[in-house]
């Protein structure tokens, strides 16, 4: 299979989520697929056989990220964004998406340049994240991020989920959603 992953931290540092999508990389190709990596210009890249990482621009004044959210962050996901719909416009189709984090949103928007099956790798609940980091529960980007994160599980085929906590949301959000568990 073609396979187009999308990951959402600076790919490779190492950190939780860098860690597993590296992982997840190592066990696709080992099963004999090709994987293209869309990630932001942080980080280090990974030599590994039938893998090729494509980052965004070089943006100078980013030079690290920290975790949660941030407006850098936002920015490199506007980039990502742009990068993942020029991508499948271009250089599709794929057999499958595999998306990472906050790239469910922008994969459920795009479902017109895709119609293949997404599979959406989910490592937190961003919106719980935010009121983890202050925001309040009822704050208009909270509920914003509530919503994308709906849309994204009911749009993706299928989501790994990294402990049974975010196992037990994703059964709120979406009953019937196949999710296979998968810890780091």
């Amino acid at each position: 299979m073609r396979i187009l992953q999308i990951i959402t931290v600076p790919f490779f540092t190492p950190r939780g989520t860098a860690f597993s999508s590296l992982d997840r990389t190592r066990a696709l190709v080992e099963l004999g697929h090709e994987v293209d990596i869309l990630t932001y210009h942080l980080g280090e890249d990974v030599e590994l056989p039938r893998v090729s990482i494509h980052r965004t621009p070089h943006v100078p004044l980013i030079r690290h990220l920290k975790m949660g959210p941030s407006l850098p962050k936002l920015f490199l996901d506007c980039l990502l964004a742009l990068k993942t719909a020029w991508w499948l416009w271009r250089r599709g189709p794929y057999d499958m998406v595999h998306v990472h984090e906050e790239s469910s949103w922008w994969m459920a928007g795009l479902r017109w340049l895709y119609s293949g099956p997404v599979l959406y790798d989910m490592h937190s609940s961003l919106s719980e994240q935010l009121v983890s980091f202050g925001y309040r529960e009822q704050a208009i980007v909270t509920r914003t991020f509530r919503w994308l994160e709906r849309r994204a599980l009911q749009r993706s085929q299928a989501v790994i989920v990294i402990c049974p906590a975010i196992g037990e949301h994703v059964g709120r959000v979406t009953p019937d959603k196949p999710t296979v568990l998968i810890e780091n």
